[in-house]
């Protein structure tokens, strides 16, 4: 997992990085293992000091819990791909 709290939202879009949901625990790191596991690379930026474009009048409870999730393409294979690698064959 990669952090990157620093870098503002466009930056994070000309990276690559594609903004996902706002969660927070437990959702929070079911979706990052499963993103993983599809072969995402995945980041996480706190909720707090961002640039709210994205509305977060919905969530309830201290914003400090809550992180924005970004994916991009990864360099690796899945999980997924090992798993139906014997069924190409």
């Amino acid at each position: 997992m990669v952090s990157v709290t620093e870098l503002p939202e466009d930056q994070l879009e000309r990276e690559g990085w594609e903004r996902r949901s706002i969660l927070d625990d437990p959702r929070l790191s079911e979706v990052v293992a499963s993103y993983e596991e599809m072969g995402l690379e995945v980041a996480l930026k706190d909720i707090d000091g961002v640039e709210a474009d994205a509305c977060i009048t919905c969530l309830d409870g201290p914003m400090g819990r809550f992180m924005i999730v970004y994916t991009r393409p990864g360099t690796g294979r899945s999980k997924l791909d090992e798993l139906f690698e014997g069924d190409a064959k």
